[in-house]
């Protein structure tokens, strides 16, 4: 569980926008490694926008959304 916020300093995890750790590969480098589809799981909660655009990235490096029927990488929940 590696926890960003985008306003406070935590006391663990990351700061900023999600969008930008993914981008600039920060996010990967503090978890120290190299998430691949075959290893890695991914829970995204937040702002509706945040989810769809952090779920987008994801899927550019070719994770999945998990499905029912489907199992993947991305599990979401929109919060407002």
């Amino acid at each position: 569980y590696i926890p960003v916020v985008s306003r406070e300093e935590p006391l663990q995890g990351l700061s900023g926008r999600i969008t930008s750790a993914i981008e600039s590969n920060r996010l990967f480098e503090h978890v120290k490694l190299n998430p691949e589809p075959s290893n890695a799981q991914f829970m995204i909660c937040g702002n509706p926008q945040m989810v769809k655009d952090t779920t987008a990235l994801l899927i550019d490096k070719n994770f999945t959304r998990n499905r029912r029927k489907a199992p993947g990488n991305i599990t979401v929940e929109q919060y407002w």
